[in-house]
């Protein structure tokens, strides 16, 4: 046998070295479309807003900050967020866990950093693993469905 060929596992050393030429590596151009393309696929119509009722939060990474001028010539500083993959990840209703809420999952995350109970979740969706995860508490009417993308146009 051939010790230098190696077939499907890379050694350690090329594991290592690997690791360490990531972060010089240059990302895909990613390609934007003219017109932003919303899948529905959970059929989720806007309605008009319940008095007292509550609706979900949003997670975001903060880019950075910018200033904005309106007609009169007032500045205004405005803080910069990127949503970034952001799923519905579980929905807890009163019939099940007592309480109502919705946990948000955010960006991604490599699936060898996550714990293993986490894991179930992340399948359930139906989406990947993600790098942040929280429950914001929602009236029974703002409930989304499991594995549905959220993007600003919620707001």
């Amino acid at each position: 046998t051939d010790v230098s060929r190696r077939g499907f596992f890379a050694t350690k050393w090329q594991k290592r070295l690997g690791h360490l030429l990531e972060g010089r590596r240059r990302p895909a151009v990613p390609e934007i479309p003219e017109t932003e393309l919303v899948n529905n696929k959970f059929n989720i119509t806007p309605r008009k807003a319940i008095l007292g009722s509550k609706r979900t939060g949003v997670l975001a990474y903060k880019i950075g900050c910018m200033s904005l001028w309106d007609e009169w010539g007032e500045k205004h500083m405005v803080t910069v967020c990127q949503l970034d993959r952001l799923h519905v990840m579980k929905s807890m209703t009163i019939q099940n866990d007592g309480y109502e809420a919705v946990m948000l999952g955010l960006g991604y995350r490599s699936i060898h950093r996550q714990d293993r109970p986490v894991l179930g979740t992340f399948i359930k969706a139906g989406v990947g693993p993600k790098h942040h995860m929280c429950e914001f508490r929602v009236s029974s009417d703002c409930l989304l469905p499991v594995g549905h993308q959220m993007s600003v146009r919620h707001f």
